[in-house]
């Protein structure tokens, strides 16, 4: 027997198993599944890529995938970004730009689940400046990574840290 407010070692696990099977049941339904990933995306679009003359960014489905995509006209926002990964080219661009008032940076975070496993899905985030190469010739920079859970539980703790690690480009 135990004492009020003491729990012996047998009861905690078996709190902590109620804790998983509540989470898998949670999401054992693909659509909270989805609503994770799309509140996941919102949130984040909130936090790196939305701006005054953005505004919100909606999650769209696109070729199979979930993506946020935002149109930044305004040079001063975009100049923002101090990721030496992209700094460089979004410079240049604003240059070349300098007299163009409608000149757009594309930002966009997207995630793109796998058929490789229920948990499996390919996160990605891109910056496109459009109708300008930079100094290697590309037209965007993008990163991103596979990523597979083993289950709802581990897809809960991780995937939202995953995809903010990746939204470092816009920074």
């Amino acid at each position: 027997m135990t004492k009020v407010g003491k729990i012996d070692e047998q009861e905690k696990l078996k709190l902590e198993q109620e804790l998983e099977n509540r989470i898998r049941s949670q999401f054992g339904n693909e659509d909270q599944v989805i609503d994770l990933l799309k509140t996941t995306l919102k949130n984040l679009s909130y936090r790196y890529i939305e701006s005054s003359t953005t505004g919100e960014g909606k999650v769209e489905v696109l070729d199979s995938s979930l993506i946020i995509k935002l149109s930044e006209v305004d040079k001063m926002e975009f100049l923002k970004i101090k990721n030496p990964k992209v700094r460089n080219s979004l410079v240049d661009f604003a240059k070349a730009n300098s007299q163009n008032k409608e000149s757009e940076v594309q930002l966009s975070i997207w995630v793109k689940p796998l058929k490789s496993g229920n948990f499996s899905f390919e996160l990605g985030t891109q910056v496109l400046w459009k109708n300008f190469k930079n100094r290697d010739g590309k037209e965007s920079y993008q990163e991103k990574i596979t990523v597979d859970y083993e289950d709802a539980i581990d897809l809960r703790n991780n995937f939202a840290r995953e995809l903010d690690n990746l939204c470092e480009l816009f920074v």
